[in-house]
């Protein structure tokens, strides 16, 4: 048999560790499509939701999120998508990243 249309395969890498991971996922289960789920089941808008990624298993939840923050240790990919770029991780990246979106 066959798994076209049952499954999502998606990519972490981390160059830095000489390192790849598989996700093998139901079809339609993502990062995005569970931070989806949650903000309409507590009436968030999605203009009002963040997300912090590093990695291609983050990219549909950077997608839906309507303050979408890559780190900078991130895949060279996702900073070329036009989201926010924040500090790495050793330099408390997701910290300054919730800064500046309360500074506004």
């Amino acid at each position: 048999g066959t798994f076209a249309g049952e499954i999502n395969v998606l990519k972490t890498q981390y160059d830095r560790r000489d390192l790849c991971i598989l996700d093998v996922l139901r079809y339609g289960c993502s990062k995005g499509s569970a931070l989806s789920r949650w903000a309409a089941h507590l009436g968030i808008p999605r203009s009002h939701v963040m997300a912090i990624g590093d990695n291609y298993n983050d990219i549909e939840m950077l997608e839906f999120a309507g303050f979408p923050f890559v780190m900078a240790n991130a895949s060279n990919d996702l900073k070329r998508d036009g989201w926010t770029i924040t500090l790495d991780n050793e330099a408390c990246g997701v910290a300054a990243a919730i800064d500046e979106v309360l500074a506004g």
